[in-house]
């Protein structure tokens, strides 16, 4: 499925529905200082393949019945 962002008048539709003027509005009733500050550290984004790739891999780390004794 594709990220698709939203537009800035996306954004303004949306804004104007809910009776604001801008973001800061929307987030008004969070305090200051719970606000971040700086973006979140994050890893790039990941193709689909990436992904199913990286969760296979994971997966294979698993231990599946066959390979050890349960009881």
């Amino acid at each position: 499925m594709r990220y698709l962002p939203h537009s800035p008048k996306d954004i303004g539709d949306m804004l104007q529905a809910l009776g604001m003027t801008d973001l800061d509005e929307l987030f008004r009733d969070i305090p200051e200082d719970l606000r971040l500050r700086e973006p979140i550290s994050m890893p790039p984004p990941l193709s689909e393949w990436e992904v199913r790739a990286h969760l296979a891999r994971l997966a294979d780390r698993n231990l599946s019945l066959d390979k050890a004794a349960s009881f």
